[in-house]
């Protein structure tokens, strides 16, 4: 039994548009139409549907995650389903359902749902069901959740009618057939004996081929190529195209500390970039700290005070500040400490 309980709708994020059928003749971008939840009421572990309707103007597309991320106690079940209905100027009506479930009892509102919206490339689909940006200017619908209330399926009456935990007599009782109980306890013996075996001999050949194959120390030229390509794959996201400056530079931010961390434990993700570009310059020999610390002194701005960064920094900006923190580690590979590390590695290697 489910008591019915009258909640609002949240409100869609003032980024969306939500439009009234048939209101999308003029429209030029990407709009959502209607959001709703298919019960605003549901037991724990039951499932419940989040329908969004998104109205894609001729010539655009429309690209949605496939689930949804873990928030308020509601997670995704299974992918989404979209449902597309062309018009006959071209624009689409796309229906999108994601199944949810909810496991935690109380007020609990579906996870946000965002969506993007490009210029149609020429022969893709103008529906595409995948997660992360794809480097494309486009535009971000970004849809607020819609709250449910999660009942507990005990409800109060039955408490106070006595439901409780029954002691495990009550369900296996007494009356044990025994030569059953027996043959049942031999079996799992043997099974258990087996197992053991088993077990014994894969960890024993494990450990044998593990200690004939020794995997050699990285080099702080692996090092040095694994923090170029990390920082390339982090411009080809586009989070600072999309407006994200903050995910942007705390993401470069971490490949230059977990970069020179390899040089000193003690320069790790702990560091400030103050405190980390002092230490830099306490250990002569690294390139020119000078543009690194104003690259990464912009990444703090942008890191704890967003507001100020979206006026004082752009993608312009951002892409600079990438390219300083690249040539950097690039130049790295002439600092003492570098070769240093580099025959310490060599000698440890002959010694074994």
């Amino acid at each position: 039994m489910k008591i019915g309980v009258g909640l609002g709708w949240l409100t869609v994020a003032a980024s969306t548009a939500t439009l009234a059928p048939g209101a999308h003749a003029m429209q030029d971008r990407a709009a959502v139409q209607a959001v709703r939840v298919s019960h605003d009421t549901v037991e724990l572990g039951d499932p419940f549907t989040l329908h969004a309707t998104v109205y894609v103007p001729p010539g655009r597309d429309l690209r949605v995650p496939a689930t949804l991320p873990s928030e308020w106690g509601v997670e995704s079940l299974r992918r989404v389903r979209t449902d597309v209905a062309e018009t006959g100027d071209g624009s689409l009506r796309v229906a999108l359902e994601y199944d949810l479930i909810p496991f935690e009892i109380g007020l609990a509102a579906t996870p946000q749902l965002e969506v993007t919206s490009a210029e149609a490339e020429a022969g893709g689909g103008r529906v595409r069901v995948e997660d992360g940006p794809d480097g494309r200017p486009q535009d971000r619908l970004v849809i607020s959740g819609r709250r449910v209330f999660v009942t507990s399926p005990i409800l109060l009456d039955d408490i106070a009618q006595g439901l409780q935990p029954r002691p495990p007599a009550d369900v296996v009782g007494f009356i044990w057939n025994v030569p059953a109980v027996l043959g049942a306890s031999m079996l799992s013996l043997l099974l258990l004996g087996v197992v053991t075996v088993q077990a014994r001999e894969w960890l024993a050949s494990r450990a044998a081929a593990a200690a004939q194959v020794e995997i050699p120390p990285e080099t702080p030229e692996e090092w040095r190529e694994r923090a170029l390509a990390e920082l390339d794959r982090l411009l080809a996201r586009g989070h600072h195209r999309a407006g994200r400056l903050r995910d942007f530079y705390e993401g470069a931010g971490d490949v230059i500390r977990a970069y020179v961390a390899h040089f000193d434990p003690s320069w790790n993700r702990s560091r400030t970039s103050t405190e980390l570009i002092r230490d830099l310059a306490a250990a002569p020999g690294w390139p020119d700290l000078d543009a690194l610390a104003g690259a990464m002194r912009r990444g703090e701005v942008a890191k704890f005070a967003a507001a100020a960064a979206a006026q004082e920094s752009g993608a312009a900006t951002a892409e600079r500040d990438w390219e300083t923190m690249r040539a950097w580690v690039e130049a790295s590979a002439q600092a003492p400490a570098f070769a240093r590390m580099r025959e310490a590695i060599v000698g440890e290697v002959v010694s074994r």
